[in-house]
């Protein structure tokens, strides 16, 4: 049985008690490697009790759990703003002393630094393997990775602009439909102050500029659906506890919009499918050039038709049957107000795009997922 190393990044832990789009797809991974065990996984994590408690029901799947301290971090930072750009900081340092001598075939970086001369002792070890969830590119041509796993082709092509020694392949984000759509709980709109008769639009998200929240807001503000509610889902750092300007600054305008908006904030991953049952359609209106999105294929697995920006690797998830794919412009705000509108005002079209969604959400089944990211291992081992 082939070794593997998954090395997560020091912010949160495996599995994904915490949230975390890359922690989620890590705890699918090891879900999914119980029932085939193709492979022995070794996973890197940030400590964590609840998450160490967690761990404890795989066979296959082994998580090493590093500690860190505060002191180390603030010398780490600062060494890097002096361009120290070679240096490990502690998590990186202590995964490093752990992992140099269990005969790993391969190593794999989720996420993190896309500076491979950061990891270069790691390579001598085994093959390094850098696997991409967000549009992130080196700062410079290196060969310290030498395979890169994108979630989309979009971000592949990113990073290969600048290096273009890596070889390349892209695994698109699964998910467990059967936890969208077997739902046995569901939030009743009552329990949110909603009635049955009112509109409800989702947004699922991190609170932070690029996510283009605060657009949305804007929209649902200069929109006089009467019956029209906005829920809105998360946290700035999904479950570690933030207090950001510009999550104040999304408060504010929440609080001034009054009923016309819900705001939960963060709902653990267990819980929060519960609420995409109670919506009518879902806004996913990324400011940035966005990867990948888990909420994309979560929204269509629950049938909701989709607005969404034209956004990086979004296009290769989302398509015209089931989406209403608008501009990343400066007409942004009134984008959103049009599309929100022209849903709303076409029953029909609602129907025939959540009947789509149902049917593009097979694509990205947490299945599917663990079978294309074993396909690409297994290549890349026979190389």
């Amino acid at each position: 049985m082939n070794k593997i190393a998954f090395i997560l990044v020091d912010a949160l832990p495996f599995p994904n008690v915490k949230g975390g789009a890359i922690e989620t797809l890590l705890t699918s991974l090891a879900d999914e490697n119980e029932k085939y065990h193709n492979f022995h996984i070794d996973i890197y994590s940030i400590y964590d009790v609840e998450a160490q408690k967690a761990s404890s029901k795989y066979k296959y799947t082994h998580t090493i759990y590093v500690k860190t301290n505060a002191i180390a971090k603030f010398m780490y930072r600062v060494l890097r703003k002096m361009k120290v750009t070679t240096l490990l900081n502690q998590y990186y340092y202590k995964c490093y002393s752990r992992i140099k001598h269990r005969g790993y075939e391969l190593i794999i970086f989720e996420g993190g630094t896309t500076n491979g001369k950061t990891f270069i002792k790691f390579a001598n070890i085994a093959p390094l393997c850098y696997h991409l969830h967000f549009n992130g590119y080196p700062p410079e041509k290196n060969g310290t990775y030498k395979y890169l796993i994108g979630v989309s082709d979009f971000v592949n092509r990113e990073w290969r602009k600048v290096s273009p020694t890596q070889i390349a392949y892209t695994v698109r984000n699964g998910i467990d439909l059967k936890k969208i759509q077997n739902r046995d709980i569901v939030i009743q709109r009552n329990d949110l102050g909603i009635s049955p008769s009112e509109f409800v639009v989702l947004y699922v998200g991190r609170i932070i500029e690029e996510k283009g929240i605060y657009e949305l807001l804007c929209a649902v503000e200069q929109l006089d659906i009467f019956s029209l509610r906005l829920v809105v889902i998360g946290s700035a750092n999904f479950a570690v506890e933030t207090n950001t300007k510009f999550e104040e600054k999304v408060k504010t305008k929440i609080e001034a919009l009054g009923k016309k908006v819900v705001f939960t904030g963060y709902i653990p991953n267990e819980n929060l499918y519960s609420y995409y049952k109670m919506a009518d359609i879902q806004v996913i209106p990324s400011m940035w050039e966005e990867a990948a999105g888990l909420v994309a294929i979560e929204g269509m697995a629950a049938g909701l038709p989709i607005i969404a920006t034209k956004s990086g690797g979004m296009v290769e998830y989302l398509d015209s049957d089931c989406a209403v794919m608008i501009d990343r412009n400066k007409e942004i705000v009134t984008n959103i107000k049009n599309a929100i509108i022209m849903l709303h005002n076409d029953v029909a079209k609602m129907k025939s795009m959540s009947e789509a969604g149902l049917k593009r959400a097979e694509l990205f089944s947490k299945e599917y997922f663990y079978q294309s990211m074993s396909n690409t291992i297994k290549d890349i081992l026979e190389r």
